[in-house]
């Protein structure tokens, strides 16, 4: 992306269509992800993750990768790629940024309702007044780029972005008063997750499902650090800053989708029962810390689990032996993934054993001392 400062528009390198190629195919095996995450959600480790959320989170990394490279002039300007602003407002930052940064904050948020307001919301007979009021806050942080956009839409191309010739080359020239507002909206989204972390991290990192917190702050941090900093230099007026930005998006957005997916689709295809089985150890584990901290079994929310369900492992495939309580539960069949009933449950109630009492008891302050922030 172009912008008035005083360096000059290089122009596209050989190097650069097939790097926009290979991040092209990077980043479009998202699809096939999502579509088996949604086809498979009833499978308890692929549900756990919150599979629409997620699904949003890896289409808007795609969306953004595509379009921000076509946006920096990897692959010239002509015909549909000059249309700046369709590639700049709606593609990049509503549905490519804005799908991407706001779910992550959603996943945070309900964390959040969790572990601090002990609120949560019924997942079965769907209402839009339930979705509304469970989904709210994800609306809230997506709307400023979507209002953006539209007022992009109506503005003239100069006050927005356009396809200019910046001496002989043809180049997308950003406001900056629009790209202002799209670094703003990027450090908002980073300040509220940074908040909801810091708000949680001492009631909640004894709990299994909360462990890619961390994670998501760092990602977030990392992909707003490094834009700004080469946006700052000027690089993408150049094919190296191009490159760079290029491959270093493409890992960190898809990265963090892939953590998340990744582990309960390998186990899903390739050990669906002993997957199946480490969830409920680690579902049984957050159970008793959930007693500890006095949050009853609203921690199942975590996981797309009802309260009071006990028979939630109907839909895998493991029949009836999945419903058998742990300590009696039947090895694998494969001898590789497996020991004796108990052996194989020792490793996580060790853990359980060893888990933090400051955790518990900072648990235990925190229930006393909610703050009243609704969310």
């Amino acid at each position: 992306m172009s912008d008035n400062w005083d360096r000059y528009y290089s122009p596209t390198s050989v190097a650069e269509m097939p790097v926009f190629y290979t991040v092209l195919a990077v980043s479009l095996t998202n699809i096939p992800i999502i579509g088996y995450a949604i086809h498979n959600r009833d499978y308890l480790p692929i549900k756990s993750k919150n599979v629409w959320i997620v699904a949003g989170i890896g289409l808007g990394s795609t969306i953004f990768n595509v379009s921000f490279n076509i946006l920096n002039g990897m692959m010239g300007f002509e015909g549909v790629l000059g249309y700046c602003r369709f590639w700049t407002a709606w593609m990049m930052s509503t549905l490519g940024l804005g799908l991407f940064l706001s779910p992550m904050n959603m996943r945070l948020i309900i964390y959040y309702r969790v572990f601090v307001k002990r609120r949560t919301h019924s997942y079965t007979h769907f209402t839009m007044a339930k979705f509304l009021r469970r989904y709210w806050p994800f609306f809230v942080l997506w709307m400023p780029v979507v209002v953006s956009s539209i007022v992009a839409s109506v503005l003239p191309a100069h006050e927005t972005v356009q396809l200019v010739v910046d001496h002989g080359l043809n180049t997308c020239h950003n406001n900056f008063s629009f790209l202002y507002f799209i670094f703003a909206y990027f450090a908002a989204q980073v300040f509220v997750a940074w908040g909801l972390y810091l708000r949680m991290r001492k009631i909640a990192k004894a709990f299994n499902e909360f462990q890619l917190a961390l994670w998501t702050l760092l990602i977030f941090t990392a992909i707003f650090v490094l834009n700004l900093a080469v946006m700052l230099a000027q690089g993408t007026v150049y094919p190296w800053g191009r490159i760079f930005l290029a491959f270093a998006n493409m890992v960190l957005f898809n990265s963090y989708f892939w953590t998340i997916l990744g582990p309960p689709i390998y186990g899903h295809i390739f050990r669906r029962e002993a997957t199946l089985r480490r969830f409920m150890d680690d579902m049984h584990e957050d159970g008793i810390l959930a007693q500890k901290a006095h949050i009853g079994n609203a921690h199942k929310h975590l996981y797309g689990v009802e309260d009071g369900t006990d028979s939630y492992v109907k839909q895998s495939d493991l029949g009836t032996s999945a419903h058998a309580p742990y300590s009696q539960m039947p090895t694998a069949v494969n001898p590789m993934e497996s020991n004796t009933g108990t052996d194989q449950y020792s490793p996580y109630m060790q853990r359980l054993a060893s888990a933090s009492t400051t955790s518990i008891s900072t648990v235990d302050a925190a229930a006393q001392s909610r703050g009243r922030l609704i969310l």
